[in-house]
């Protein structure tokens, strides 16, 4: 599950910039790009960010659900 890719396809889908996001949240701009970016969990939020996006979380959840989880950083 790919919670990251989740949230960029669907900001993608509803034209919604990082921008965006910051002015209906109280989230920093540097949040929303580590989320978008596989960088930060989002999972803590995810019911505010289904709410930003004009989803439920379970929507959001299944989307996720739709794609496999990201490649894993080796550890050195």
């Amino acid at each position: 599950m790919d919670l990251s890719k989740a949230i960029r396809v669907l900001m993608e889908e509803k034209d919604l910039s990082r921008n965006d996001v910051v002015q209906e949240t109280s989230w920093s701009p540097a949040y929303i790009s580590d989320v978008r970016n596989g960088q930060a969990d989002p999972s803590a939020r995810l019911t505010e960010w289904a709410e930003v996006l004009g989803v439920s979380a379970s929507e959001l959840v299944i989307r996720a659900e739709s794609y496999p989880d990201p490649p894993r950083k080796a550890v050195a």
